[in-house]
């Protein structure tokens, strides 16, 4: 008998003994199944016959009842998922490798022009599936739409890379504009024979897009890898072009393109800004619940301020009369939230989100610990549920405060005074700062531009505050950086000898009239923080990376910004937009290293011997005696042959500039220290002169 027959026949037996979902020997005896040598060849054949010929019942098994069993079991913990990803995503790439549309792809000779989309739809779905366990369901509103404990960032973001280019392939694109859009349901479901049969393209764009949004949302790293270290911006904004403006893929491409593009891409690349404005806002005025075309509303309002941060963008919200709106969606943390129970059936929206079918509810209710889980799951559900609409007012205020920096719309806000009246109830609120700082911050700046921003520059003029700004720099930071902060601050003052003002040092009365009369005394801005006050309009501005570059390099970068400011402010040179300068920060200085003592004597046998038989005292010895002190914390154990590895990726033009975000992060969250990049390059120039070098 064959390693699936034999399963199967297990899984029979266990079935017909124990209750589905209760027993976790039977949740173990599958995962340690799928997770060896046995299943792979079965596994990649049947998923190989999804778009050439029906299945057989052991095939039908092996894709959908096995997998589904153990991935909806409430046995389903973190440590089987790690353990089930890290077996299948690798081969799961090879199978996409062969199954995407290429031109020298076998499968395409045998098939041209003919798109493998019931696999295709598989794969992803299940790399989506996979991630969901029993510990992520117990909040299911709060994380569904985010992966947790993401421990293969990398796989899935190569995986990511590879499936985005059928999102630009001419065959898949015109089956997505033929695809009658108005009988398909965007609805998750995991994977089962009755929907893994004549896949429409749109379903896997959406699939596809659905993973991008899990990718970036699990943290802000997944973000910048998505926006620096893909071309998914370009192929969206090729691929929406060719795609109608009511088609519904449409909420889920905007709901990542507008978390990517900038001011450029606004004024050169999107033909109508309006139409993107019109998705999100139409979308989440009409969803009665918590989604809309698949894509959550927190999404789509995450996606709103995003692009609300664009000044083009502005006018053509107050146009279409979107103010309203966001004034009314608000109501949801200003007021006191209307009780959901009688909107929603939370015992059938809880048994849809986990996949369970009513067959299996007296198997749920009977066994006392399940049972106890999953009345936690649907009493957390209620509490999320009234959490989510808070959330959705916090980013509807958030949007507001970005609109009310725009004069029309700051005059139409102020209009409207039942909605005056409740924010500054909220600002009256001094336990509110306890409670939500987030909340408290947005409720006073809002109130700051739309009430008392021209009170005091009334009183300014009155007051005859000269003109000669008193600072050649005003620094707004999040006091989570305050140490950092304090160190540049001492950089521009001491190395440059410029007057920077700093809120600590020169605090007073309340934050916003203190940092008002900031920006009237100083000739530049430098922003450190992207949620804050003045964050909120950072956006599209003169941006220098403390992410991207090296602390060094981004101080002189940040020298040069300001120096050609002066130089334009003294010849009169007319400035492009304002005399802001954003910069992200999310490294520390780099403080004296922390590193192994150095060697009195270095051996030099290292230059003796090929590169990949180098021991790892070589290594060390070869590090120490080119000064590469700092790459010996990222080589700890590494002898020649892993050392060329390394150096192999470096090299490669695609992943140059990810391995080299991929060491800084390490070495940052290991050793709280900064990988320069003058010294990976160095690294890289060096160490290359000994590969295929032959011993003597």
């Amino acid at each position: 008998m064959s390693s699936l027959s034999s399963i199967i026949e297990t899984f029979k037996v266990y079935s017909e003994k124990h209750k589905k979902f209760t027993d976790a020997d039977l949740c173990k005896l599958l995962c340690n199944y799928y997770t060896s040598s046995d299943v792979v060849n079965h596994y990649q054949q049947a998923i190989r016959q999804l778009d050439t010929e029906p299945l057989n019942e052991s095939y039908q098994w092996l894709l959908f009842t096995g997998f589904r069993s153990l991935t909806s079991s409430f046995f389903y913990t973190d440590e089987l998922r790690d353990k089930l990803c890290q077996f299948w995503l690798p081969k799961y790439e090879y199978m996409l490798k062969e199954l995407l549309p290429h031109p020298a792809n076998d499968i395409q000779d045998k098939y041209p022009n003919h798109l493998r989309l019931n696999a295709i739809k598989y794969l992803i779905t299940n790399m989506i599936t996979n991630q969901r366990t029993i510990e992520s369901s117990i909040h299911l509103l709060k994380t569904y739409g985010q992966f947790q404990n993401f421990s293969q960032k990398d796989q899935y973001l190569s995986i990511i890379k590879l499936i985005s280019s059928l999102l630009i392939n001419e065959h898949f694109l015109e089956g997505v504009k033929n695809d009658d859009y108005t009988n398909i349901k965007f609805k998750w479901n995991g994977n089962d024979p009755s929907n893994t049969i004549n896949v429409k393209p749109t379903i896997v764009l959406w699939i596809i897009l659905k993973l991008i949004i899990h990718f970036i949302k699990t943290d802000e790293n997944c973000l910048i890898d998505i926006k620096y270290n893909t071309n998914i911006k370009e192929i969206l904004l090729k691929s929406m072009r060719q795609i109608e403006d009511n088609h519904p893929i449409k909420t889920s491409a905007y709901a990542v393109l507008t978390l990517l593009i900038n001011e450029n891409d606004i004024k050169n690349e999107i033909n109508n800004p309006n139409q993107i404005i019109s998705v999100l806002v139409d979308n989440v005025d009409q969803s009665s619940r918590f989604l809309c075309n698949g894509v959550y509303i927190i999404d789509l309002m995450i996606a709103l301020k995003a692009f609300l941060q664009h000044d083009q963008v502005q006018n053509g919200f107050i146009e279409n009369e979107y103010l309203g709106a966001l004034m009314d969606n608000a109501s949801g943390i200003l007021e006191f939230p209307h009780p959901l129970n009688p909107f929603i059936d939370f015992e059938a929206e809880v048994k849809l989100q986990l996949q369970i079918d009513s067959e299996y509810q007296q198997e749920l209710e009977a066994d006392p610990k399940i049972s106890e889980i999953y009345t936690q799951i649907k009493e957390n559900f209620k509490i999320d549920a009234q959490e989510f609409t808070k959330h959705i007012g916090l980013l509807a205020l958030e949007c507001l405060f970005l609109m009310s920096f725009n004069k029309k719309a700051s005059e139409i806000i102020k209009k409207r005074e039942d909605f005056m009246s409740e924010i500054r109830k909220f600002a009256n609120d001094n336990n509110l700062i306890k409670t939500n700082g987030r909340l408290k911050k947005v409720i006073d700046g809002l109130l700051w531009k739309l009430e008392n921003e021209d009170k005091f520059k009334k009183q300014q003029k009155t007051t005859a505050i000269k003109k000669d700004n008193e600072f050649d720099l005003m620094i707004s930071y999040s006091w989570h950086d305050k140490s950092l902060i304090h160190d540049i601050y001492k950089y521009l003052t001491q190395q440059f000898n410029y007057r920077v003002w700093l809120d600590e040092n020169q605090m007073t009365g309340s934050l916003c009239q203190a940092m008002a009369k900031a920006v009237e005394k100083s000739k530049i801005i430098l922003m450190f923080e992207r949620d804050g006050w003045l964050g909120f309009i950072s956006a599209g501005k003169i941006d220098i990376d403390f992410i991207k570059n090296d602390f060094q390099e981004a101080i002189h970068l940040l020298k040069v910004e300001i120096e050609r400011y002066e130089y334009n402010e003294e010849k009169n040179i007319p400035k492009i937009k304002t005399n802001e300068i954003n910069s992200s920060v999310a490294v520390p200085i780099p403080e004296t290293t922390k590193l192994l003592v150095r060697p009195a004597v270095i051996s030099k046998d290292y230059k003796k011997i090929a590169l990949e038989l180098w021991s790892e005292q070589h290594v060390q010895d070869f590090l120490y005696d080119n000064k590469l002190d700092m790459m010996i914390l990222l080589t700890e154990n590494m002898n020649g042959e892993q050392l060329y590895l390394l150096l192999e990726k470096c090299l490669r033009d695609q992943d140059c500039w990810t391995t080299f975000d991929h060491l800084n992060r390490e070495l940052q969250e290991r050793h709280k220290e900064t990988l320069q990049i003058s010294l990976y390059l160095r690294f890289i120039n060096l160490t290359q002169k000994y590969m295929n070098r032959s011993s003597f």
